[in-house]
């Protein structure tokens, strides 16, 4: 959205909050090798659940979509009509939000399917790839610093 009068840029804050060790363990555990991509993607607006807390059905809901967050994803292409900036955002979201709970991408990826571990991987380090390039082109507008 960079010089687009119309739509401000977006800012990501986030808060460090893991989840206590008992906790977290027991949703990886209740997940295990157990999630793949959403399949009624025509039901979702595409849109991350990362702003209230953290529950097994947000837990699941996120790393499906992230699943289909794919360069080939014809639900995405319609939704989206190939906006890439707002596919990467929606990955920054949910990757942010598993980050501040305290999963790390091992403990992630051990609870997708096992047929998906492959492309959750290739996801994952493509979505890192593209905002590390991201990051560095937007240096000279933005200022990085401690939350509040």
């Amino acid at each position: 959205q960079e010089d687009n009068p119309h739509f401000p840029p977006y800012c990501l804050r986030w808060h460090a909050r893991a989840l206590p060790p008992v906790l977290r363990e027991r949703m990886l555990r209740k997940c295990h090798e157990g999630i793949g991509p959403l399949t009624d993607t025509c039901e979702h607006n595409f849109y991350p659940r990362v702003t209230a807390g953290v529950s097994e059905q947000t837990f699941r809901f996120n790393i499906g979509l992230f699943l289909i967050l794919t360069k080939d994803s014809t639900d995405l292409q319609t939704y989206f009509n190939g906006a890439e900036q707002q596919r990467c955002f929606i990955a920054a979201c949910i990757m942010c939000w598993f980050k501040a709970a305290g999963f790390s991408f091992e403990e992630l990826h051990g609870c997708v399917q096992q047929d998906c571990q492959k492309s959750f991987a290739r996801l994952w380090k493509g979505f890192l790839e593209a905002f590390k390039s991201t990051l560095g082109s937007l240096r000279k507008h933005y200022v990085r610093g401690p939350l509040p």
